[in-house]
């Protein structure tokens, strides 16, 4: 389920575009939400409002780059996924 679709997601998103705090602190980043790609989503909205997302379970470098790698990963699948379907359409 996506940040804005969760009970409280959508007024966090709110309360970050009227800039009503600088930050966000989760324990994991999982509380954002269980799906990798949705999480990463959310994280890089709020991270366009200028409101960094910070997890205290996991602050260490590898476990950013990781999750860097994986949203990387991600989005060059769906590219080329978007690249082959464009082509098809009449």
């Amino acid at each position: 389920m996506a940040l804005e679709e969760r009970p409280g997601g959508a007024g966090l998103i709110e309360a970050a575009e009227g800039k009503a705090f600088e930050q966000v602190v989760v324990y994991r980043l999982d509380r954002l939400s269980r799906d990798t790609l949705k999480c990463l989503l959310a994280i890089e909205r709020l991270k366009g409002l200028g409101i960094p997302v910070v997890s205290v379970d996991e602050l260490t470098p590898s476990v950013v780059f990781v999750y860097w790698m994986l949203g990387s990963t991600i989005r060059l699948f769906l590219a080329r996924q978007r690249d082959a379907i464009l082509p098809a359409r009449p």
